[in-house]
């Protein structure tokens, strides 16, 4: 008996093993830095002429 309960409480450990690290590799694809925009490449092009204009 201790034996089969003791099968079960490992089983039961390999599973929150398992889960905490999918918690932990969803943790650290949140924590990686976003890459830079291009906020040229983002302004439709009237804008951009006129920013372009005004400050360059």
């Amino acid at each position: 008996m201790e034996k089969e309960q003791f099968s079960k409480i490992l089983a039961k450990l390999e599973q929150l093993d398992e889960s905490l690290n999918q918690v932990s590799r969803g943790m650290d694809d949140a924590l990686q830095p976003e890459p830079e925009a291009d906020w040229d490449a983002a302004k439709p092009e009237p804008l951009k002429d006129f920013l372009d204009r005004c400050f360059w």
